[in-house]
């Protein structure tokens, strides 16, 4: 049989050999036939035992029937697009009868001759020129038949061949793929190599040791996921391949890493994942866990796109950093996830490391390589709807806190919420239009909620306008009203799409709802371009977010206006 290697192979039992032919004793010389070549061995399906072709020892099996979908290898005993000449059907030597030394007195063809006797019973007999000239005959015709038998089985399909062909231009007619897109060989584009390995992970933390804890060549449902992504994405081309390796590092509260690297059919196709992929980290939503965009970082230069965030996880002892890179360079799509315990791996520590597997990929995958990154401040992908906050933006307002979810962003058609302190009515803003939008707490029943507000106004100039009429009637509110208290505005800045810079306020202000209690709303507004927002949130006892994180929510909502016309 045909083993793994050249060193393998066993040679093929030979063909029985043919009966000789008994010739008269003064037989001529044949003529000499040109040498042939050695023939290579080939598999005639026996002398197989118990674990010649299996690779058990290693943990697996060298091929298993239960994946239909990945070529059987060509040194396999099953042999690929059999032809009909296989060994049940080829040409043998017909069994050879037994055949009688005729004296030299009787003339092979003596029988015939006596079935003209009744012509010339007497006629003369072949002289010795004649018999020799019938036994060249009979020797040249054996000659020819030998001739015609070694051609049969030098020449069938499946016989042995000097020059046997690779697996790779061999006719893979062993599988078949019903979409119509010929099935590619795993590891045809990635390698394990491709993938971030131990000394990538040094810009991440040098002073830790990294190793890699473990490698999936192969991926289901069941292979461990990155952030974000734990749930199927509908219309998500499926991989021809991918590949999955995590590190791990030593000392107190050490980070780790996934990555995970995909193949598609074409750049093409790949770029279709990549939107997608991008869509859901800008929804981001984690199961059991409150997960949300803490800060967002526009990549340039690690391949032909790119991508950076960092999720915040809420749920445990202490929060959980997720530092996630995108990345695709032609058929390949990257998704790494740095985890963290405290605090967060900043995402360009997270891009330095992408880039070294990226440069390992790119040629092969036929895109950009990583030359010059950088990332800076800037909003995340466009979640659910674009232009407006989505539940991924928001910070979990509570431990036993469900997720958020929201209603399709609307025309404004009556006042906004406001904490009683404001004074314009962004649905009678002239020359303007107001959109709102409003989220809640899956499981709250009580008034806690947020509204997001947007304005869009003639000139950039209005738009300053409107939003400082908001923070100077807070400042102005405990002088026209005895009840509310409210706290000093504060100065936020942020980066949107097309580095559109964003400029704005939040608050907090403590409304009195009776002699003994009150109630508290946080305030934010903002403007970039000729666009407003305003930010309105009503906490209650159990349900809150920090002034940290109110002032990222009115940023995010900022940031997201941008990504719209």
């Amino acid at each position: 049989m045909v083993g793994k290697d050249s060193s393998d192979y066993r040679p093929r039992r030979a063909l029985p050999a043919d009966d000789e032919v008994d010739l008269p004793e003064q037989q001529p010389v044949p003529p000499q036939l040109p040498a042939r070549q050695p023939s290579t061995p080939a598999d005639d399906h026996t002398d197989v035992r118990p674990g010649d072709d299996d690779d058990t020892a290693f943990g697996f099996p060298a091929y298993s029937e239960a994946e239909p979908d990945q070529p059987k290898p060509l040194y396999r005993d099953e042999v690929p697009g059999q032809s009909s000449f296989d060994d049940r059907t080829r040409i043998q030597q017909p069994a050879a009868t037994p055949r009688v030394r005729l004296p030299d007195s009787r003339h092979p063809d003596e029988d015939v001759l006596d079935d003209l006797g009744d012509i010339d019973e007497d006629g003369p007999r072949l002289g010795q020129r004649g018999r020799m000239a019938l036994l060249i005959g009979a020797v040249a015709a054996v000659v020819v038949l030998g001739l015609a038998i070694g051609y049969a089985v030098i020449g069938r399909p499946n016989g042995p061949s000097a020059n046997p062909p690779s697996p790779s231009n061999s006719p893979s007619t062993t599988e078949t793929n019903t979409t119509g897109t010929p099935e590619q060989p795993r590891g045809e584009l990635l390698t394990t190599e491709m993938l971030v390995a131990a000394a990538d992970a040094k810009p991440i933390d040098g002073a830790r040791d990294w190793k890699v804890s473990r490698t999936l060549t192969k991926t289901d449902n069941n292979s461990p996921k990155a952030v974000c992504l734990g749930t199927a994405i509908e219309g998500l081309p499926t991989a021809r391949e991918a590949m999955i390796q995590t590190l791990e590092s030593n000392g107190k509260e050490p980070p780790a890493i996934l990555h995970l690297a995909s193949a598609y059919g074409s750049p093409e196709e790949a770029a279709q994942a990549y939107a997608l992929i991008a869509k859901a980290v800008g929804n981001c939503t984690v199961k059991d866990r409150g997960a949300w965009l803490y800060t967002a970082r526009v990549v340039t230069g690690l391949g032909d796109q790119s991508l950076g965030v960092v999720v915040k996880l809420a749920g445990g002892e202490q929060p959980e950093y997720r530092s996630l890179i995108l990345s695709r360079t032609g058929r390949v799509l990257n998704v790494v996830d740095v985890a963290k315990l405290s605090d967060d791996v900043p995402v360009d520590k997270a891009v330095r490391t992408v880039a070294a597997a990226v440069n390992r990929q790119c040629t092969t995958a036929g895109g950009a390589c990583a030359k010059q990154t950088a990332d800076k401040a800037g909003p995340p992908p466009v979640g659910d709807q674009p232009g407006y906050l989505s539940g991924g933006d928001l910070p979990t307002p509570g431990d036993q806190a469900g997720p958020w979810f929201a209603d399709e962003p609307r025309n404004l058609t009556g006042p906004q919420h406001d904490s009683t302190c404001e004074t314009a009515d962004l649905s009678k803003v002239a020359g303007g239009r107001a959109v709102s939008r409003t989220f809640l707490v899956d499981g709250d029943s009580g008034d806690f909620g947020l509204d997001e507000y947007m304005v869009t106004l003639k000139s950039e100039a209005e738009a300053k306008k409107l939003a400082r009429k908001f923070v100077d009637d807070w400042k102005s509110c405990e002088k026209r009203k005895i009840t509310p208290k409210v706290e000093d505005p504060v100065k936020i800045k942020g980066t949107g799409a097309k580095d559109a810079k964003i400029n704005g306020w939040v608050s907090e202000i403590k409304v009195p709802t009776s002699n003994a209690n009150s109630r508290t709303f946080r305030v934010g507004v903002a403007w970039v371009g000729p666009k407003v927002v305003y930010t309105f949130l009503s906490p209650t006892k159990n349900l809150d977010i920090t002034d940290g994180d109110w002032k990222r929510v009115t940023v995010r909502a900022a940031e997201r206006a941008t990504q719209v016309n």
